[in-house]
């Protein structure tokens, strides 16, 4: 923390020095107030600030410069526990881009593939289509991208090991850091990716004399959108161990379209199958959900979603619904739930109840 803010004040010191450095500051104040019933009906009440500060410095011929910082400060009261407040480093990166490519180094968000609800290729974050603020965990990473004349793009990554990998089974001593890389390009009207990241992990063997097992886990995703009449994508995960056994895989299938009715309603469909079998193909597939969403601008300030859930497995429906109105920088979001925690990533309540938030943006 203490190198974070000499980086900061060394910033200002060339702000201070004439070299034409623009600074920006903005914040996110959010509150809300909850009930749900889980086991039992209880109450929270909940508020997060979000401050950032980006420094930017132009060069000729479209290269930048820029350093941003942000903090998560979030305070929570519920009745099944006490008070809890937290503040911690939410971003911070160090960023140098060119027409043609992009550096960064930092707590950064690293995210692609196609699909917005089940994904597959959740690899660094956790974003929630439910979540107002669209908030997700952070990695710390050096990633590099360029982007070439014809719309191809080549990313590698480095990144420190991850406690929320944990499928990985890497100890959680181990440091060294991991390495990663993806491919995109256009293909037929649309775009096909492969992703790769890999992983190792040294044990020290019982019984023996300072013998150690090194195994490598590997993560490889396949994904591809195209624009048909309707939007379509896919993405496909697997998990390997030692670049031959396959410990899981997970695929998604999904499609979107407007439809012209008034302001236009735009639909999402996606379905996702999980399998734990050590082969190519999903043949002993452990879990199935589904997942529909609606959109529609009720008008120039308000909109409202829905989405709904269907769990193959426990042969159960979950739904969320939504009404968000919109000022110049307040923002309302109000909405009523039913869903268990266990149905996408981890969200601020669970089980059926109703929520009312605040968003300040300043």
């Amino acid at each position: 923390m203490k190198k974070l803010v000499l980086i900061l004040f060394c910033s200002l010191f060339l702000i201070n020095s004439g070299l034409g450095v623009e600074i920006r500051y903005k914040g996110i104040f959010s509150g809300w107030i909850s009930e749900n019933h889980n086991t039992k009906w209880q109450n929270q009440t909940g508020g997060r600030y979000i401050p950032q500060l980006t420094m930017q410095q132009y060069f000729k011929k479209g290269k930048m410069f820029d350093i941003q910082a942000s903090f998560h400060g979030l305070f929570l009261a519920d009745q099944s526990s006490e008070n809890r407040s937290d503040f911690e480093l939410y971003r911070f990166k160090v960023r140098y881009t060119t027409q043609q490519s992009e550096s960064q180094l930092g707590l950064q968000k690293i995210n692609f593939g196609p699909a917005q609800i089940l994904r597959a290729l959740n690899w660094f974050d956790s974003p929630d289509l439910r979540d107002p603020l669209k908030l997700t965990n952070g990695v710390y990473a050096f990633r590099f991208r360029y982007t070439l004349l014809n719309n191809i793009n080549l990313w590698i990554w480095e990144t420190l090991p991850q406690d929320r990998l944990d499928d990985f089974n890497l100890p959680k001593n181990v440091k060294k850091p991991e390495f990663g890389w993806r491919f995109q390009a256009p293909v037929a009207n649309g775009e096909l990716g492969i992703s790769l990241h890999s992983a190792n992990s040294s044990s020290v063997l019982i019984n023996t004399q300072n013998t150690s097992n090194v195994d490598k886990y590997t993560r490889v995703g396949f994904d591809g959108r195209w624009d048909i009449l309707v939007g379509m994508w896919f993405e496909t995960s697997y998990l390997q161990k030692n670049n031959n056994k396959i410990l899981s895989k997970q695929i998604t299938l999904g499609g979107d379209y407007t439809f012209d009715y008034k302001n236009g309603l735009y639909c999402l469909v996606e379905h996702t199958l999980l399998d734990n079998s050590d082969n190519l193909y999903f043949r002993s597939v452990i879990h199935q959900l589904s997942a529909i969403s609606f959109s529609y601008p009720v008008s120039f300030f308000d909109n409202i979603m829905a989405i709904g859930y269907f769990d193959w497995t426990e042969e159960r429906f979950y739904q969320y619904f939504s009404w968000q109105r919109n000022f110049d920088k307040l923002s309302i979001n109000a909405s009523i739930f039913n869903y268990s925690k266990n149905v996408e990533v981890e969200h601020s309540t669970t089980g059926c109840g109703a929520q009312i938030m605040l968003i300040y943006t300043h």
